[in-house]
């Protein structure tokens, strides 16, 4: 609960996938009733790439709707060392990722699914957006 003489929170959010040294909570971004959370240390199927988890509030009670990798990320990228979220767009940045042959050279990542579970608000938040985040459940 947040009161106007003392902070204090009791939220607690945890990825569904935890695993040793995801770097879980590294970023984080909030926009109304969406948290996302930077895990630059992810190794779904490459070592280090990162990626984030996002989070949706129902009525004070936070749950997990979605994983958010990169699909072209190499070994090292980090995705999730900084993230920004604002409604249904969402940027994922790494400052390690090569591009170009240029070694950490860095780069921000944008979605192609929006952060909304409504299916309208997701189709108008993909127009024009030509990817780069590959989504799990909650995208369409």
């Amino acid at each position: 609960d947040w009161s106007s003489d003392v902070c204090s929170s009791d939220l607690t959010v945890l990825a569904s996938d935890a695993t040793v040294a995801d770097i879980f909570g590294g970023a984080v971004a909030i926009d109304q009733a969406t948290l996302v959370v930077g895990a630059q240390g992810l190794d779904d199927d490459r070592t280090n790439t990162g990626g984030a988890y996002v989070f949706t509030d129902a009525s004070g009670d936070w749950s997990q709707v979605q994983k958010l990798t990169v699909a072209n990320a190499t070994p090292g990228d980090a995705f999730g060392r900084a993230i920004a979220v604002d409604g249904v767009r969402l940027a994922m940045a790494s400052d390690r990722a090569d591009v170009d042959g240029v070694a950490d050279a860095g780069r921000v990542a944008r979605p192609v699914c929006a952060l909304a579970l409504d299916e309208d608000a997701q189709r108008a938040a993909r127009q024009g957006d030509e990817g780069g985040i590959a989504a799990g459940t909650g995208c369409l």
